[in-house]
């Protein structure tokens, strides 16, 4: 389901990209890799609650549903009565080329552009803030992602990250997200729950997703975040989880309007930023 410019109009483009793809999907496998050993475990670790012996690397390799995005984000538009009543308020108005977020899936390898800094993670703890990203040269930048954080128990932390956009530059980036396939199921690796017991309950990546999406790309007035499945919640997802695998065929190309009836939310959910 991509859409590459034609090849008289850019030789090169397609298989460049194709080539590209490729080897971010063998680095991200082999980061992958380095982040299972640094818990003190076997990458052919057993991969959920219930005993099963599925290799989690093989699942991500085999029928991961990454996507290969390359962004660009043009100068903001002076808003200057926003800015004006902004400054008679006492706040800061800032332009978001895209709103805080955490990243639904495992890992993204992100190729930053080195010229506009306008990339900026958020920091916990006492002094919290946003920091600016800067990127070294030749390098990568490397982030956490939401099921990485549910699969480690929380011994991972998915990254909060927004990008502004600049009053001159235009920023460029390409973005290599490394997600689970739609059908597979993330839970808790049972090793890292033997101290503290399991922190989440399983999530299907394919819902996930789904309403990730739906959030980002339609006005559902709904949000999701790994928090939504810690044991315990209240959250209204677990529940509509299991109504979605019942009817939604996730073989299909993702489409809102089909899943529209069990991914909205009864009222609409406006907070853009939750940390915890």
């Amino acid at each position: 389901y991509n859409y590459f410019p034609n090849e008289k109009e850019l030789p090169g483009f397609r298989s460049a990209s194709i080539k590209y793809f490729e080897a971010m999907e063998d680095l991200a496998q082999r980061i992958a890799v380095l982040m299972i050993k640094s818990l003190g475990l076997e990458t052919s670790v057993t991969d959920g609650m219930d005993g099963t012996e599925n290799d989690l690397l093989s699942m991500l390799k085999e029928e991961h549903s990454s996507v290969l995005r390359m962004n660009h984000y043009p100068p903001r538009c002076e808003n200057t009565d926003a800015e004006e009543a902004a400054t008679k308020g006492g706040e800061k108005l800032e332009y978001f080329g895209f709103h805080p977020h955490t990243d639904s899936g495992w890992l993204t390898i992100l190729q930053q552009d080195p010229e506009c800094l306008t990339h900026q993670v958020f920091r916990p703890g006492s002094d919290e803030k946003w920091m600016t990203v800067r990127p070294a040269p030749q390098s990568f930048t490397i982030l956490t992602g939401d099921m990485s954080m549910l699969w480690s128990n929380k011994s991972f932390i998915s990254a909060w990250t927004r990008v502004l956009t600049d009053p001159v530059k235009h920023r460029y980036s390409t973005q290599f997200c490394y997600n689970p396939g739609y059908k597979t199921m993330i839970s808790p690796c049972k090793p890292l729950t033997d101290a503290d017991g399991a922190k989440y309950d399983s999530c299907a990546y394919g819902y996930f997703r789904a309403v990730k999406a739906a959030g980002d790309l339609a006005d559902l007035g709904v949000e999701i975040n790994v928090r939504d499945y810690e044991v315990g919640s209240d959250s209204e997802h677990p529940e509509k989880q299991k109504r979605f695998l019942q009817n939604a065929d996730l073989t299909e190309p993702f489409n809102v309007q089909n899943y529209r009836k069990w991914i909205q939310s009864n009222e609409k959910d406006t907070t853009l930023f939750h940390y915890k």
